[in-house]
């Protein structure tokens, strides 16, 4: 009967895990336990593509790969044989020439590394050597080194592993290409609607495209793919039922609360919600400040701040008697106009310069969001414009934003009060330059 050695030689501490792959089992995985070894030897290069594939699964690192190639390639045939101990006993310095000239240091943790994972274990003899004992006829009686047994023995969870990253991999190329042909048709559409003249409708619309339209990470998760892409859905559901599906083609509960108007200078008419705060007019088109202020963009930030409720953003969201136009925020602002890509031609170049601006300032994202939601997409849009006219005397223009929009929760800053400051230093302007 052949001894074979369990526990590992000289102070080294013996584990339930190697204790178990030694008999022939590897902890926690039960399935493969259950099931009896195949008989049909295994590829070795098909497991180790595997495995490097699956790696980050196992824990193992790319150089951990290369010594498990180093010491598979002890073995003569390109199959692996199961159903029974396979020990390999290369000295140190011709597994240290295998492993592409790998220290010894690093050999040996690299070692450590694939017992602990269960993948090797170690067959030493009495004095810690690795050497074979072979009979007259040259036949190996018993051999000491490392048994590879345990990683053919985990050869179908090695694949399956590799299998299930395969299809995540996939998942992720098909959600990536969804949300580019997303946000390309949400573009191209509201970009439509614009050249309809619609883009002082499209103030909101343009705001929660912004939110979206930033670049997803390399290493984006599923999650977030499936996110992204579900809101991107959900902006273009919004803008088909809002501007491109017909009126009479919607779900008649869906009227219940609403009524149309109609405008001499449109040729559709528009729905309108009852008992708003206020409203503006402009080019003959009629804003509702207060949905413009409720409405809430989406995101994907990772914050776990809680979003404030509609009810409490309208008790606390500051009221605009009536926004200014776009050219007067250009005439008291005009550093803001370097920022927009085409001009200041409507709301959505002055939101989008505004996007532009908040990052090269540093303002983090949750500030930004937090004045949104306090001010509304044009109030907060607004209010940047005249940060950056005196950003040279903000300190932190993070904090005072936040600071800004703080007062405004608690009712002490008034944006049209903030307007009438940014008409008196015009006119001071133009008088000085007169």
């Amino acid at each position: 009967m052949t001894m074979m050695a369990v526990s590992p030689f000289g102070g080294k501490v013996l584990t339930r895990a190697h204790y178990m792959a030694s008999r022939g089992f590897v902890e926690g995985d039960a399935a493969q336990n259950a099931n009896p070894r195949p008989t049909k030897g295994c590829d070795r290069w098909a497991l180790l593509r595997a495995l490097t594939e699956t790696r980050e699964h196992f824990g193992l690192s790319d150089r951990t790969i290369i010594v498990l190639e180093a010491l598979t390639s002890f073995h003569p045939g390109r199959y692996l044989p199961t159903g029974a101990p396979l020990v390999v006993f290369p000295s140190n310095a011709e597994l240290s020439t295998r492993a592409r000239g790998m220290s010894p240091a690093t050999l040996r943790r690299h070692l450590s590394a694939l017992v602990e994972c269960g993948f090797i274990v170690r067959r030493d003899s009495a004095n810690g050597k690795r050497y074979a004992d072979r009979d007259p006829n040259g036949q190996l009686l018993q051999a000491y080194g490392f048994d590879l047994s345990p990683f053919i023995g985990r050869a179908s969870l090695v694949f399956a592993a590799a299998e299930r990253h395969r299809k995540c991999l996939s998942e992720i190329r098909r959600l990536r290409a969804e949300v580019t042909i997303r946000q390309r048709d949400v573009a191209k559409t509201l970009a439509m609607l614009r050249a309809e003249g619609r883009g002082e409708q499209l103030i909101d619309l343009d705001a929660r495209f912004c939110e979206l339209q930033g670049r997803l990470a390399r290493n984006a998760t599923l999650e977030q793919l499936n996110a992204r892409a579900a809101a991107f859905h959900g902006l273009q559901r919004d803008i088909e039922n809002g501007f491109l599906i017909p009126s009479d083609c919607n779900n008649l509960d869906d009227k219940k609360h609403v009524e149309t108007s109609g405008n001499a200078d449109q040729n559709e008419r528009h729905i309108e919600t009852k008992n708003t705060e206020s409203t503006l007019i402009e080019n003959g088109l009629k804003i509702d400040c207060a949905t413009a202020r409720l409405q809430i963009p989406l995101s994907l930030s990772s914050s776990n701040k809680a979003i404030p409720a509609p009810e409490q953003l309208k008790r606390t969201a500051p009221t605009i008697p009536s926004l200014p136009s776009v050219a007067e925020i250009g005439r008291l602002c005009p550093q803001i106009a370097s920022y927009a890509r085409c001009g200041l031609h409507g709301w959505p170049d002055l939101l989008q310069a505004a996007e532009t601006v908040q990052a090269m300032l540093g303002i983090s994202s949750d500030a930004w969001r937090e004045a949104r939601f306090g001010f509304g997409p044009a109030g907060a849009a607004i209010v940047v414009a005249a940060m950056l006219e005196n950003v040279e005397a903000i300190r932190s223009p993070g904090g005072y934003l936040r600071h800004l929009t703080d007062e405004a929760k608690k009712g002490a800053f008034s944006l049209e009060l903030q307007l009438e400051r940014l008409r008196e230093r015009y006119l001071k302007s133009r008088i000085i330059a007169g």
